[in-house]
């Protein structure tokens, strides 16, 4: 007979944890370390009767530890590990029977928690792991968001260069039509089409582009151009990009991914599309908006769009996937440990009462493990549906393919992403509460989940007075609009001569 255990953490790890025991277990060393701990206990259990006033020791806990050694390893059977994630199946052979509790815990574990995820509708954890839809939507704004990130899709060749086509004409058309005041902010910023939101049909004003030449052409000329070299090949060339940082199940395509997300979060009506095309230009967007700034010798604005840029940067930078930066790591680890250690559990059941009673807390390890995924369903479907209503009422007005809505979600994901991976690391906690009810346990999980102190009222309300320290060091550099950057303390430093009539 052939026992089932799903891995919830990772199969590989857990397959070679079931080779090394299998190896350990069938050595003839194994059963001399067996033996030692049987002498043990009955050495353990012959003081503790004398101790009694010579009350015969209880060797009946040896017989129990033994029944528990030839049955659960001494006798071997097979185990097939299902990896939950890719369906990918391996089988040990030779491993101890007593494994086949594990094989009981851990189909229960994944049979409640396909169960809860039926009854709960949200997208299946156990197949792309938890909060995936955010997860997705954080992973396409992490590759696009940066101008290198796309360029392999939109640019061939120097005379087809698609990133450097829309530069060109979002800083030579789209802003300059703002600038003239035929267009508004607004009507980029909010357009339900952030590519149909670029475009200014003007026969005046114009710019170069590159699709498979070097052309001038007029804005109105121009954009059917783009916006067809966009939505065509390129947005397929874009999608195979993207699939490069998804992980897609077996005849999945990237698109499909994106769909499922956006729809997990309750936003059906919307184009996935539109949506990775949005997030695509945006860098161009703001670089084309960066380069206008400079050249109209308009620092200040140039400087404040580059600091945009690179405070947005920096906020996603730490972002990741967190199932499988928190919660996969971690699950992967202590499913393996619970079964690494079964050797060293057979050395200490036949050592007396107290090797009885480990292996009932071994079984309730093993439980406490499973539960894991069930409440992380819970979670899921917690974070999924808050996170999904804020981003469906910020889409209402313009729709998630904004340029506006994009923005505005990327601190929603970055909110609720965070909050995940603090609820997927208490799940442990929780889980151990439910096992042992403690209340000790349950009031240092809601410890954990109090916010710290992140607002500084002294922005606001200063101190009266505040007593400067003894020693205070300058930043390095200074600069303003007319003199530009200069070291501080550099003027003092180096003499000058005033030509000025003092009178």
């Amino acid at each position: 007979m052939i026992w089932d255990i799903y891995s919830v953490g990772d199969s590989n790890f857990l397959y070679a944890v079931f080779n090394g025991v299998a190896m350990v277990v069938n050595d003839d060393g194994f059963r001399s370390m067996v033996v030692l701990g049987a002498l043990l206990g009955v050495i353990g259990l012959s003081f503790h009767g004398l101790s009694q006033g010579g009350k015969f020791p209880e060797f009946q806990h040896l017989l129990i530890g033994f029944i528990i050694i030839y049955g659960g390893f001494y006798t071997t059977t097979s185990v097939a590990i299902h990896d939950v994630y890719t369906n990918e199946v391996k089988r040990v052979d030779n491993v101890p029977l007593a494994f086949a509790a594990g094989s009981i815990v851990t189909q229960a574990g994944r049979f409640l928690t396909e169960k809860f995820e039926q009854g709960f509708s949200t997208a299946t954890m156990s197949n792309y792991g938890f909060v995936d839809p955010l997860s997705v939507l954080a992973t396409v704004r992490q590759s696009t968001m940066y101008n290198m990130g796309m360029a392999e899709a939109l640019t061939t060749s120097p005379t087809n260069n698609l990133q450097a086509s829309w530069h060109n004409y979002i800083k030579e058309c789209t802003l300059v039509g703002i600038d003239i005041g035929e267009k508004t902010p607004k009507d980029v910023y909010f357009a339900s089409d952030f590519v149909e939101g670029l475009r200014f049909d003007h026969n005046v004003y114009g710019t170069e582009i590159y699709l498979g030449q070097r052309e001038y052409k007029t804005c109105k000329e121009a954009y059917p151009l783009l916006k067809n070299a966009t939505t065509g090949t390129t947005a397929g060339n874009i999608f195979t990009t993207l699939g490069k940082h998804l992980s897609l199940q077996p005849g999945e395509t990237p698109k499909d991914r994106l769909g499922k997300a956006i729809q997990s979060l309750g936003l059906s009506a919307e184009n996935a599309q539109k949506y990775v095309l949005a997030s695509t230009l945006e860098p161009v967007f703001f670089d084309a908006a960066h380069a206008k700034y400079i050249e109209y010798r308009q620092p200040a604005y140039a400087a404040m769009v580059n600091d945009a840029i690179n405070q947005r940067n920096t906020q996603w930078a730490a972002e990741g996937s967190l199932f499988m930066n928190i919660v996969r790591p971690m699950m992967a680890f202590m499913e393996s440990f619970v079964f690494a250690i079964t050797p060293l559990a057979a050395f200490l059941v036949v050592t007396g009462s107290k090797g009885v009673q480990l292996a009932g807390k071994y079984l309730i390890l093993l439980i406490w493990i499973q539960l894991w995924q069930p409440l992380l369903a819970v979670v899921n479907l917690y974070i999924l549906t808050v996170a999904g209503n804020e981003l469906i009422a910020l889409s209402a007005g313009s729709g998630f393919a904004s340029l506006a809505s994009i923005q505005m979600a990327d601190k929603t994901l970055q909110t609720w992403l965070s909050m995940g991976g603090m609820m997927a690391a208490s799940i442990p906690a929780l889980s151990l509460m439910l096992i042992y009810g403690s209340a000790v346990t349950a009031t240092s999980l809601m410890g954990r989940m109090q916010g710290g102190d992140f607002i500084n009222e002294k922005k606001v309300s200063p101190d009266t007075m505040n007593a400067p320290p003894v020693l205070n060091h300058n930043i390095g550099w200074s600069g303003n609009q007319t003199t530009g950057f200069y070291g501080n303390g550099t003027p003092d430093a180096v003499s000058s001569l005033s030509t000025l009539n003092p009178a």
